[in-house]
């Protein structure tokens, strides 16, 4: 966080060098930084003018020097400029950094059609090592919006390119926002996983696609009905942990850290100690290890600026005990989180405490955290993360992705750069027409190879934009939304 801290110290001069003692901080909408010895802001005219005090006039500035102060002839007295703010020719003021778009990099492939599920949101995909299977979910309505749920679904073999019916005998009714995980052998779905209280029963099913079969799984040990618990996949067995089972997400009521281990081959269940779990009062993401998951979160989500912590732990299957692995403290009052498991690294992104800046942070199992700074929105372009409210991102090759944003990490330098446009026009089939702009495309992202990432379902939602006339009274907008099909993306 030195980079960040420095980032917002104050350098005007007394001197007239631009480096020095420096002012009281802050920001202001001019992009000044600091103004030299005997100038100070004028913040009407965004210039640092002669004040005739000779003294220092530093505002609080980025901590590198961009030009030099003192009176000595000069109308302007310009010292530093605010981060994303750089200095005009002759010195006088700041202007926004012209930001380039980032590198691209990567193909995609548009999934056949045939035979490929209908258009759909809330649904879920796990790779099988082979095969895509997308499940369930809930009809596209307008603008994203969910309507009637969906019972049905279908395999994606992306080396053949073709798609295979899921049977419908003995499946879950229709559902959406539901849980689904890859076993190895089986996928198994678990209840809606929605902030609908009281919270229905935990239900599960198996699905064998060796055979096309579905069974249920057997509820004696099952964990009791939650929102927002997480489902993952541990030496073939499934385990259920965490969430609420009653209203109070961000309060003191904090989240039931019970849970179950589910093992298929015997269809029984075993339970977690939920003695020595944390407990926290943000979201939180559970990640498969072997032999055990690792569990990560936020804890004091809602409370003052600066008090909010991030808190990994481990539950190990065999012992039953857990291991708190590390924390980053010091977090804005309601940090987002997201994380990936990939070997033995921990990867995360967070919003700190000024709640400008994008954290990349790293932790090997049983160590500390790291953290880098990788962007803030002070750059002039949205916060540069790799992050998403709705997906994880993923390890992709070299890279760490988050497919929503359309965003890639390179984890060995930390340098962001932007997955290849894909084909919109093909993915909705040509339903958004010439002269529309895409607003927002929201994905559902399944698990990878490692090497690649498939996304199917979501929506395009596009608005054709209407320029209106000096006095005249604008038209709204002109919006559409259409389903997108899949699509297979390799960095």
């Amino acid at each position: 966080m030195a980079a960040a801290a420095g980032a917002l110290m104050a350098c005007g001069g007394s001197d007239g060098s631009g480096l020095g003692q420096g002012g009281s901080g802050g920001q202001n909408q001019c992009g000044i930084a600091s103004c030299g010895a005997g100038f100070s802001l004028d913040a009407a005219e965004c210039r640092c003018v002669p004040d005739g005090t000779g003294g220092s006039g530093g505002i609080g500035g980025s901590g590198a020097s961009s030009g030099s102060g003192g009176t000595g002839g000069q109308t302007c007295g310009l010292v530093d400029c605010q981060p994303g703010f750089s200095p005009t020719p002759d010195n006088c003021s700041c202007v926004p950094t012209p930001v380039g778009p980032l590198p691209t990099t990567g193909t995609w492939i548009v999934a056949s059609t045939v035979g490929a599920p209908s258009a759909r949101v809330n649904h879920t995909v796990v790779w099988t090592g082979t095969e895509y299977i997308v499940w369930g979910g809930a009809e596209l309505g307008d603008f994203g919006a969910s309507l009637d749920d969906l019972g049905d679904g279908a395999r994606y073999n992306p080396a053949s390119d073709t798609w295979l019916p899921v049977s419908d005998v003995g499946a879950p009714s229709a559902r959406g926002a539901h849980k689904a995980v890859w076993t190895g052998k089986v996928m198994a779905i678990f209840s809606r996983d929605v902030d609908v209280f009281p919270v229905p029963p935990m239900e599960g099913w198996l699905y064998d696609p060796a055979i096309d079969s579905w069974t249920t799984m057997s509820t004696v040990g099952m964990p009791s009905g939650r929102a927002y618990f997480d489902v993952v996949s541990v030496d073939g067995k499934v385990v259920v942990w965490g969430g609420w089972t009653e209203p109070g997400m961000g309060t003191t009521a904090f989240p039931d850290p019970s849970g179950g281990i589910y093992d298929p081959g015997t269809d029984s269940w075993s339970p977690i100690d939920p003695g020595g779990a944390p407990t926290y009062d943000g979201g939180h993401t559970t990640m498969a290890d072997t032999g055990g998951f690792i569990t990560f979160g936020a804890t004091k989500h809602f409370l003052a600026p600066g008090a909010g912590r991030v808190v990994a732990a481990r539950y190990d299957l065999g012992s039953g005990a857990w291991t708190e692995l590390g924390e980053r403290s010091g977090l804005a009052s309601n940090p987002f989180v997201t994380t990936t498991f990939d070997g033995s690294l921990l990867l995360s992104v967070a919003i700190t405490t000024d709640g400008n800046t994008c954290e990349f942070s790293s932790m090997p199992v049983g160590g500390a955290f790291t953290v880098d700074v990788i962007g803030s929105r002070t750059s002039g372009q949205a916060v540069p993360c790799v992050q998403s409210s709705r997906h994880h991102p993923m390890v992709v090759g070299a890279y760490l992705a988050e497919a929503e944003q359309r965003r890639l990490l390179d984890l060995a330098t930390r340098e962001l750069v932007d997955m290849s446009a894909p084909p919109f026009f093909d993915l909705t089939g040509g339903a958004v027409p010439a002269g529309y702009t895409i607003e927002f495309w929201e994905r559902a992202v399944s698990d990878t190879d490692g090497q690649s990432l498939f996304s199917f379902g979501g929506y395009v939602q596009a608005v054709e934009q209407i320029n209106c006339p000096d006095g005249a009274p604008c038209v709204a907008p002109q919006e559409i939304s259409a389903g997108v099909s899949g699509v297979l993306f390799t960095p």
